[in-house]
């Protein structure tokens, strides 16, 4: 797969997106593909995919201007991409068309933000959001709303926390990691060891992701 541009321009033409899923195409390479969509919801500026011959029928009455097709299926209705796996490229088509909302870089007046934490480059931290002493935020690193970072985190760059996250002491994030919303790493859990005389005792544990 070619490396996303650095600004993606609001439609491709068929040939500039097959070279992108790195596949080869047939038929007017100059459609225009603006979406993604599936067969049966496609409209025109849209690229479907045919997962499975079974469907054939919903390839033929579709309205897409394109679709991403096996590399034995020969059909010639609408242009199409030939792939090894039209499921997979149709999901890095979908990663490329679909733009998620990012807040800008730039720390909110009401988060807490340690005056020891390093902070990358081009970093969001959101409102109400708390940072704890000496965590390393790398570059370009996203911190939605209401997260808690405890002290002597590590987290990567571009990695994406959102909303209700809290990250315990001490655990470290690598890079282009998205976390979802309420999600607790790091944090202490129980589980029971047999002793000498047989008889269960509970043990705590952290749990480092």
């Amino acid at each position: 797969m070619k490396n996303l541009p650095e600004k993606h321009p609001l439609s491709l033409k068929l040939a500039e997106l097959a070279n992108y899923l790195s596949c080869k195409f047939e038929g007017e390479g100059k459609t225009e593909i603006r979406g993604v969509s599936s067969l049966e919801k496609a409209k025109k500026g849209d690229i479907s995919f045919l997962s499975h011959p079974k469907y054939r029928k919903l390839l033929e009455k579709t309205k897409a201007s394109a679709a991403i097709i096996p590399l034995e299926e020969k059909f010639n209705r609408i242009p199409v991409i030939k792939a090894e796996n039209p499921y997979l490229s149709f999901i890095k088509a979908v990663n490329y068309f679909y733009k998620p909302y990012r807040p800008e870089p730039g720390i909110h007046p009401s988060a807490l933000v340690s005056s020891s934490a390093k902070i990358g480059k081009n970093v969001s931290i959101g409102a109400l959001s708390v940072v704890g002493d000496k965590v390393e935020i790398g570059e370009g690193t996203t911190i939605f709303p209401l997260v808690c970072v405890y002290p002597n985190v590590i987290i990567g760059k571009h990695t994406i926390l959102h909303s209700h996250v809290s990250i315990r002491e001490g655990v470290k994030i690598g890079n282009r990691v998205i976390i979802h919303n309420g999600t607790i790493l790091g944090s202490e859990g129980f589980g029971y060891i047999q002793t000498e005389n047989n008889t269960s005792q509970k043990s705590l544990k952290r749990e480092l992701s």
